[in-house]
């Protein structure tokens, strides 16, 4: 019998040959890269076998050792068909990140010639509005594109099309300038924009898993981030009311944090960008 975590006998397994298992401890339990959930508890734990673990009458991993093969060998069939699935959609989506990352670049450009102290040209203001709506609008239809590999992409260009459309009319109906009842719209649009944020990141994680799937945990990282300062955002709001000075630092600081996440998102977008180029060559190859 070989030496394993879980009691089985790898002698008697007949999936070790569909698995190309070389043995628990030296395959699905080794300590990098391996993937039984049953072995890294097992490690976590500091056990060599679930025999000594004081939880083994109630624990449903243990419970589930008998049929753990055949859930791993499902895992592996879902991730081949997955990749197989991806690997139609490569060529395209190679050439779509690379036009995404530089939009992404360009799309800071308005915001040069289209701020406060460009208001009184207004010729140079509604340009750099114009220019903004355009990217933007090119960026939601990319993501649009990107749909057939990843339904994510859909709901997610849909929700940043509705924001970036809804914004512009409340610009055209203001003047560019902020009543008291543009909260009344904004929030609702805070909360879609988030959504559909979500929605990005996820799908950019979920694509990246048969690809690269430290990039893809760091974009979950980077989502759980994004989540942190936009709590931080709102408690220094509040906080602004009770606290003006502690609420105005927390302000600058939340959105300091807000500018490391966009710079992040861009590094993580031209990482993804090279990793599908250089997935093309491999596949063209």
């Amino acid at each position: 019998m070989a030496e394993n975590y879980c009691g089985k006998s790898c002698e008697t397994c007949n999936m070790k040959e569909k698995l190309s298992c070389s043995g628990c401890k030296a395959g699905p339990g080794r300590m990098y890269g391996g993937e039984c959930p049953v072995a890294k508890c097992c490690q976590e734990r500091g056990h060599n076998t679930c025999a000594t673990c004081n939880q083994n009458n109630w624990c449903s991993k243990q419970k589930n050792a008998e049929g753990m093969a055949q859930t791993r060998f499902q895992k592996l069939e879902q991730e081949r068909a997955a990749r197989e699935q991806l690997e139609k959609h490569v060529p395209k989506l190679a050439k779509y990140l690379t036009i995404l990352f530089w939009l992404n670049i360009a799309a800071q450009i308005p915001s040069l010639i289209s701020n406060d102290l460009t208001k009184g040209l207004s010729g140079l203001y509604q340009t750099g509005q114009i220019i903004s709506l355009l990217l933007s609008l090119a960026v939601v239809a990319f993501y649009l594109a990107m749909g057939t590999a990843n339904s994510r992409y859909l709901k997610a260009a849909l929700y940043m099309g509705c924001v970036t459309l809804a914004e512009e009319v409340l610009m055209w109906l203001t003047g560019g300038e902020t009543p008291a009842w543009t909260l009344l719209i904004n929030i609702p649009l805070i909360v879609v924009g988030f959504v559909g944020k979500y929605n990005l990141y996820t799908a950019h994680s979920q694509l990246l898993t048969p690809v690269d799937v430290a990039l893809s945990e760091q974009w979950q990282k980077l989502w759980k981030w994004y989540i942190r300062l936009f709590i931080a955002l709102i408690a220094s709001a509040v906080l602004a009311f009770i606290l003006p000075i502690l609420g105005m630092l927390a302000t600058i600081v939340a959105g300091i944090g807000t500018i490391v996440v966009s710079i992040m998102e861009l590094i993580y977008l031209y990482r993804m960008m090279v990793a599908f180029r250089t997935y093309a060559r491999e596949l063209a190859a």
